[in-house]
């Protein structure tokens, strides 16, 4: 009524509305109400927000940072009557049916709502499935397993570090525009891969370089694929995730409970499976989608070999030298060692052994690192431990755990970390202790994964006449 007082009476109009005219004329002496200001003021931090993604956000990431970053639970569909209010819309990509072919040289259209973060986020899951699947959690919906989102910010951090560090674009628009590259992240930039590890201590500047990291890394996945990377035909997330803040402090170690903090990422349980399984097959694949894009983004791509080698996973080194001083050392206070294999005394040289071989799977963890004799070690090369080899050297594995390991807590700590990390979680249950049987249980059962992959591998590749990544020259059990 008041847009038309100029042009028609206030009864006629009145009359027409059903709306008395003292009541009108009061309505304009009223104050807002108590919600007409809060959304004054919810408009004015959609706009700003809005105003910070280059207008790519739409209702459900404005909606998901206003909860996350803000603290403000409010109803997404309160978030879209405001946005429509005020003018404001977020970025999609076009829908199209594909009836041609694609031309490779062509230039390609900018993504600008981030859905690239597809391939990068699979990889990301595909390398955890493989390296540090003891951290996941049966999820509350029997058709997810949890992550800590702390974990898949750390391995995403790791990903990226090397194609940062050689200008590789990760943006059609130039690595400046990439949310996560902030800060911290350029600041962890001096450090080593293998620094960003589970167990890893940071203090002081570090410890706040990698908080803002993660936190930053965190944002990112769950505003872009956790929320872009849907299910065809429908708006439901393939990865549901929910983040937790986490503060500023001067000491972190890198354990369970930190990487918990950041908050949860889901992955359906099929999936979850099938990466554990096959990460082997499907990695290469996940790995050519990400170069391809990359090198779309490129004015001037570098080569498909020189993107791989950029994207190839820093695995943790060949090194016994700790371990091999720690027998060194026990030998030399009176300590007898012994090799786990035969019970033979080791009186002058001996070897440290991976129980489980790199060639199967690289892991130098403590609890992985044994004392035997060379001749063993020579004898037991590339192959896998038999679970009756396991089993008859369960007690000489289990002491040599409790002298080397169990007496320091520095070591200790690490070795149940580790041991967390790496080994199937379902062995330890809810308790907070972690017992050396516990991790035992877990060495078994992580023994028939591996020869169930290892049996898998050769049948596909006697049938395939192929090799996948990383499963090159495992041969049959080893039975001291």
């Amino acid at each position: 009524m008041k847009a038309h007082q100029a042009t028609y009476p206030v009864r006629v109009m009145g009359r027409l509305l059903g709306v008395s005219a003292s009541g009108f004329y009061a309505s304009l002496k009223r104050p807002p109400s108590r919600r007409a200001l809060q959304d004054i003021a919810l408009t004015a931090r959609i706009h700003a927000i809005h105003r910070r993604s280059g207008g790519a956000y739409g209702a459900p990431s404005l909606h998901a940072e206003l909860a996350d970053d803000h603290g403000i639970r409010i109803g997404r569909k309160r978030v879209a009557r405001l946005m429509r209010a005020a003018g404001l819309k977020g970025l999609s990509p076009p829908t199209f049916i594909a009836t041609t072919v694609t031309d490779p040289d062509a230039d390609r259209a900018l993504d600008k709502v981030g859905r690239r973060f597809s391939a990068e986020v699979l990889r990301t899951v595909i390398r955890i499935a493989d390296s540090a699947g003891g951290l996941a959690r049966a999820g509350r919906d029997e058709r997810f397993v949890d992550l800590p989102l702390g974990l898949v910010a750390l391995f995403w951090v790791r990903s990226f570090q090397p194609l940062i560090a050689k200008n590789l674009p990760q943006h059609p628009a130039g690595n400046a525009r990439l949310a996560f590259v902030k800060e911290g992240f350029r600041r962890l930039q001096a450090r080593s891969a293998h620094d960003l590890r589970i167990g890893q201590r940071f203090t002081g500047d570090a410890a706040r370089d990698l908080i803002l990291a993660l936190r930053d890394a965190a944002k990112c996945i769950r505003h872009m694929p956790a929320t872009f990377t849907t299910y065809p035909g429908s708006s439901d997330p393939i990865f549901p995730c929910a983040r937790r803040p986490v503060r500023i402090r001067d000491s972190v170690r890198v354990d369970e409970a930190f990487l918990w903090s950041f908050g949860t990422f889901s992955v359906p349980v099929n999936l979850w499976q099938a990466m554990s399984r096959y990460a082997a097959w499907i990695e290469p694949a996940v790995l050519n989608e990400w170069i391809e894009m990359m090198r779309g983004y490129a004015r001037q791509p570098d080569s498909q070999d020189a993107h791989m080698a950029a994207l190839r996973w820093l695995e943790p080194g060949h090194d016994t030298g700790l371990v091999r001083g720690l027998g060194r050392r026990l030998r030399d206070s009176g300590t007898r060692l012994y090799c786990v294999w035969t019970r033979n005394r080791l009186k002058s040289d001996f070897d440290i052994d991976h129980c489980f071989p790199f060639a199967a799977w690289p892991c130098n963890d403590l609890w992985n690192l044994l004392p035997s004799a060379p001749a063993v070690n020579r004898s037991k090369g590339d192959r896998l431990p038999a679970a009756e080899a396991l089993e008859r050297s369960r007690s000489w594995i289990l002491e040599w755990w409790d002298l080397a390991y169990r007496r320091d807590i520095v070591l200790r700590t690490q070795f149940e970390d580790e041991a967390q990390s790496a080994l199937p979680s379902a062995v330890f249950g809810l308790e907070e202790t972690v017992t050396p049987e516990d991790v035992f249980e877990g060495l078994m059962v992580q023994q028939m994964v591996l020869k169930r992959d290892q049996q898998r591998t050769n049948c596909r590749s006697s049938i395939a006449g192929t090799v996948p990544m990383g499963t090159a020259g495992l041969r049959s059990s080893f039975v001291a």
